[in-house]
């Protein structure tokens, strides 16, 4: 699993950066918005995912494949 952001859904409440242990995601306060510059310190817990509200944090899989073709 992978965790992804999804711009679209997020208000910019910081929930997720107050919640993440290792501060992989950060808040620019100036221009409201949130850094992924530091994503290497990510430990993949999901707090951000499980803080987050308005599901702009969300659990993916890592890798995708069309099981139907797989038999072909």
């Amino acid at each position: 699993m992978r965790i992804q952001y999804i711009q679209q859904n997020c208000t910019q409440c910081s929930l997720c950066v107050q919640h993440c242990p290792t501060g992989a995601i950060q808040f620019d306060y100036k221009n409201r918005k949130l850094i992924f510059d530091q994503v290497y310190l990510c430990v993949e817990c999901v707090s951000c995912v499980y803080a987050c509200p308005f599901k702009a944090m969300v659990l993916q899989d890592a890798y995708k494949f069309d099981v139907s073709k797989v038999n072909e």
